[in-house]
């Protein structure tokens, strides 16, 4: 197809018609697959999210042309009248073409009305059914802002014609010939009732009262199929007695089969085609395995779909592969199955690596959750760790009749379904999106503000999942897991970190797929679902190496245009050095304090033990963000350094504790001192509060560089100053007495 084809795909999927009202009849294809029609789901579901719908997938094919073009055209022709090229295969030009308003019947690809390029097909009709009846007009569009783009990238080569190609997706039940494909098992679905064969038709579904050939000489016979229907996800192809309320066929409503990605994979990815069968996706419906049907790991110009490459094979080569280093889309069009499938989301718990669903994340041999043995009561994990347990606890209505169990969970990762939901208003509407956890529900749990992205309601330390609270404990080995798990939000929102000031959000507004899903690939129309940055270092020079056809975004340029890539990278370079710097230092005071006799690492009457537990805590929230400081700097290295002064107070001393001797009317005296960590170094920044008699007063002070304090006092009085290392009384330390005359 042209090069708007691929943009409306993606982008949208969508217009606001209705298809038309269509007869009673079922739907059939070459095949011998039969469908209800859309027609007959809108006589049950023509309300609520069903009727969304229409505003999307099934509406993404209308009769005409949208939007109207001007009363005084009659032949839609590039400017300049240049020449005319008598069309070869099929099209009635390769160039040079003029294709009349009203003596042609069309139909609209794409929806002008939401934001997205549209493009257009006329029927020219065939003797020959291996051969489509509607061509298809390269350099055709209407662009959202109004503008008709008329042959603009090639004025000189005018308007052109191709055999339309895009009808797998776009269309309900295509199908088309294949010469070697001589048996019902070319096409791996049990309701396909017809042998492929080199004739077999070149169409999509139509009313069993059609025909083949009628299809191929009336396009209105093209009608009742025509877009992206219902029964593209929810249609099993078998005809069959009563069926889905009377439809005469099953339909898929379950969780199991409507939450795999598969059922958006089958068009938003790319793949190769199994061998033996008819090809790629024809003749797939959603309750059937997609590997029967393609390889989404397959090989294209020398490099797998998913082959993540390291950044040495991709500097080598930088135009061979499809993913940039980091798993984002480089240079595919219909990608976002293949960067999930590659990604972290994609690890289904129930699985091993070689079970043939495992995609191609797990079946490298990563992840590592298991519910059955980290989560056997379900009592929190799996409700993120498994996309059932996530959409069940979400109280999303696609798992309404599911009930989950230790062995029924895990057969999904964090599918599509899990983040989008299925009928979707619009493209780009907030409701493409589910809504992500309010203030009191799920993750946000007698929290007065609710997440402020989707990722949140997994991305954080899932305490309000559990309904515990934070414990600050040590560990024996610094490098094992220890909590908070993934406190992404707490972090981002500056209250992770224990014993330092709540800061807030590093930058106000800004959401997690901001960051993580920037168009990534060549074309820059994609958006990355592989949920890497693409830092702008990487960004320049990964994209300098591929070369100026690659137009790909960074995660930062967008939003501060001001800035160059080189300058941007170095404020990152600057962060994740300053907090590596901070968590190597805290990471050796805490292994140092874990020898001093005032710690433990079970007796919790020690001070040592909250110390270094608090300490540990904020180390392993730096190393547990997983930012390396990126997601709140000043928060994260002040937190370490914090952790640094906790963990190095272990065993501190008063070194030094004086006072003047006496103090005179209407004269100052003071109280002195000095302390010292547990390691001998100077105690610098500490807390210290001053005792008079036994009793506080509101006199507070912080050590200096040499781990010096002073009071100013005024009175006479027994005089004690205590350290106060933490917030936990256990940790505060006392002076010795000194007595004012």
């Amino acid at each position: 197809m042209g090069r708007k084809a691929g943009v409306v795909l993606a982008i949208a999927l969508v217009a606001l018609a209705i298809l038309p009202a269509m007869a009673s009849a079922s739907l059939t294809n070459e095949y011998g697959l039969n469908y209800a029609g859309q027609s007959a789901c809108f006589g049950c579901h023509g309300t609520g999210d069903a009727a969304k719908f229409t505003a999307l997938h099934s509406g993404f094919v209308t009769q005409g042309i949208t939007p109207s073009l001007p009363d005084t055209w009659t032949m839609i022709r590039a400017a300049g009248n240049p020449p005319q090229v008598p069309g070869t295969g099929g099209a009635l030009f390769d160039g040079g073409g003029e294709y009349s308003i009203s003596g042609l019947t069309w139909l609209t690809l794409g929806n002008y009305n939401a934001n997205s390029a549209t493009e257009y097909l006329f029927f020219k009709g065939t003797t020959d059914p291996t051969k489509m009846p509607w061509n298809l007009i390269e350099g055709l569009a209407a662009e959202p802002n109004g503008e008709w783009m008329i042959a603009a990238e090639e004025p000189g080569t005018g308007l052109l014609d191709v055999s339309y190609g895009c009808q797998r997706c776009h269309q309900l039940g295509s199908t088309l010939p294949k010469a070697s494909a001589t048996a019902v098992a070319a096409v791996p679905n049990p309701a396909a009732t017809i042998a492929v064969s080199a004739t077999t038709a070149r169409q999509w579904a139509r009313n069993d009262t059609k025909t083949a050939a009628e299809f191929m000489t009336d396009a209105s016979v093209s009608y009742p199929g025509m877009s992206i229907q219902c029964e593209s996800c929810h249609g099993t192809g078998a005809k069959v007695t009563g069926g889905h309320m009377g439809s005469g066929t099953n339909v898929n409503t379950t969780l199991e089969v409507l939450g795999q990605s598969q059922v958006c994979g089958q068009c938003h990815g790319s793949y190769t085609t199994v061998a033996g069968t008819a090809g790629l996706n024809y003749g797939y419906t959603p309750n059937l395995p997609l590997r029967d049907f393609v390889d989404v790991n397959g090989v294209t110009g020398g490099q797998s779909y998913t082959k993540i490459p390291t950044v040495d094979e991709f500097m080598a080569a930088p135009t061979a592969y499809w993913m940039f280093p980091n798993g984002s889309n480089a240079r595919g069009n219909h990608y976002y199955y293949n960067e999930w499938a590659a990604s972290a989301h994609s690890y289904r718990s129930a699985l091993i690596k070689t079970d043939p669903d495992a995609m191609a994340y797990q079946a490298a041999g990563n992840g590592h959750y298991s519910t059955k043995n980290m989560d056997p009561n379900l009592s929190g994990c799996y409700k993120c760790h498994t996309g059932e347990g996530y959409l069940k606890s979400k109280g999303a209505k696609i798992a309404d009749n599911f009930t989950p169990t230790v062995d029924n969970v895990g057969y999904m990762g964090q599918e599509c379904a899990d983040c989008h939901t299925g009928h979707p208003s619009a493209v780009g509407a907030e409701d493409t999106v589910r809504e992500p956890d309010q203030a009191g529900e799920r993750s946000a749990t007698g929290l007065s503000k609710g997440n402020d992205s989707i990722c949140e309601d997994c991305h954080n330390w899932q305490y309000e999942i559990f309904g515990t609270t934070p414990a600050y404990a040590p560990v024996a080995d610094l490098a094992a897991h220890a909590s908070p798990s993934h406190p992404q939000r707490e972090t981002l929102e500056g209250r992770s970190m224990v014993e330092i000031a709540d800061a807030g959000q590093f930058m106000p507004g800004a959401k997690c797929e901001e960051c993580h899903m920037p168009k990534t690939n060549k074309n820059a129309n994609r958006i990355s679902h592989g949920m890497k940055p693409m830092l702008p270092g990487d960004a320049e020079t990964w994209m300098t190496a591929a070369g100026g056809a690659y137009k790909g975004e960074d995660s930062c340029s967008n939003c501060h245009g001001g800035a160059t890539r080189t300058e941007l990278q170095g404020s990152i370079d600057d962060w994740q050095a300053e907090a590596t710097m901070q968590a190597d230092k805290a990471a050796a005071a805490i292994k140092s304090a874990q020898k001093r006799k005032e710690y433990s690492l079970t007796d919790k009457k020690k001070p040592g033990y909250t110390l270094v537990g608090k300490a540990t805590w904020n180390y392993k929230v730096f190393e547990n963000d997983a930012s390396s400081g990126v997601h709140n700097p000043r928060y994260i290295a002040a937190g370490l350094v914090k952790a640094t002064a906790l963990a190095k107070s272990v065993g501190g001393s008063f070194k030094v504790i004086a006072a003047s001797p006496l103090v005179k009317l209407g004269r100052t005296g003071f109280v002195s001192g000095k302390l010292v960590n547990g390691d001998r170094s100077s105690a610098v920044g500490a807390k210290v509060v001053l005792y008079k008699n036994g009793k506080g007063t509101k006199q507070v002070a912080m050590t200096d560089a040499g781990g010096a304090f002073s009071f100013p006092i005024t009175a006479k009085g027994r005089y004690t100053v205590v350290w106060q290392r933490a917030s936990d009384k256990i940790t505060h330390l006392m002076s010795a007495t000194v007595t004012v005359r």
